[in-house]
């Protein structure tokens, strides 16, 4: 089991990468010099990192045990979590196993939206539902569909909510497995624009957004603009609440923490 004495001695990473925050720090340490080994979860996560230069792609999901294994197969001196902010079980099981493997964990988590006017925050997807349960007409669903369930319980769903998914046949499968027609399950990639949401918003006759707290970089305040020109609500999921430790929400004190210890 790998120890740091001085973390200045730092020379193998393991990055919990899936997100384009995850991929700039990735190639900032791979030129710093760094041995960088990228763990995703998925084929997309590897995708994201294919032009990247002199680093290790590990993917799968890995449990505790898995994560240890990791650590001790690379000779992993430090640990960087740059998974997605709602990716709460991967940052809860980095954590862990950073303390039974005995190394430092620093955690990248991206600017909040909190603040923002016309938006309700709720805690959960529950909450959620019971919010928009109250407001009349069409519901744009931007969550994503690894909790899409949930929306089941909202009163005439299949008439109400479209849902945004990513443009590949599992998303798009388990969205139509809820009982959606095909028209109310807009599929696409990247970041979505403050034109691309309004012409959403109007199309559909949108009455509120259901949304993440992603972050600016995840497309949400161009979701809150939109939202804000027809005068809609947006309903928040809030972030899940973990005790990271050391966390930084610039990528640049994510880098002088690995070097510098500080």
């Amino acid at each position: 089991m790998n120890l740091i004495k001085n973390i200045k001695d730092v020379k193998n990473v393991v990055v919990f990468s899936g997100t384009s925050d995850s991929v700039d720090i990735i190639k900032i340490l791979s030129k710093k010099g760094f041995n960088v080994i990228a763990s995703v979860a998925t084929e997309e996560g590897a995708k994201m990192l294919s032009s990247v230069e002199n680093i290790t792609v590990s993917e799968g999901r890995l449990d505790t045990d898995d994560m240890i294994k990791l650590f001790d197969k690379y000779n992993t001196d430090i640990v960087v979590d740059g998974s997605h902010p709602y990716a709460e079980n991967v940052s809860k099981t980095a954590i862990c196993a950073c303390k039974i493997y005995n190394i430092p964990y620093v955690r990248y988590e991206r600017p909040s939206s909190f603040g923002v006017e016309n938006c309700v925050f709720v805690d959960d997807y529950e909450s959620a539902v019971d919010y928009i349960e109250n407001i009349s007409g069409n519901i744009l669903v931007t969550t994503g569909v690894n909790n899409i369930e949930k929306y089941t319980k909202l009163n005439d769903f299949k008439n109400r909510i479209f849902v945004r998914v990513l443009d590949n046949e599992k998303s798009f499968e388990k969205a139509k497995n809820i009982g959606l027609d095909e028209f109310r399950i807009l599929k696409g990639n990247g970041i979505y624009t403050f034109d691309d949401n309004v012409n959403v918003i109007k199309k559909y006759n949108i009455k509120s957004v259901v949304t993440k707290d992603s972050g600016k970089i995840g497309g949400v305040d161009d979701k809150i603009k939109a939202a804000q020109y027809f005068n809609i609500p947006v309903v928040v999921i809030k972030r899940p609440v973990i005790e990271y430790g050391n966390v930084f929400d610039n990528i640049f004190d994510v880098v002088k923490f690995i070097e510098e210890g500080e």
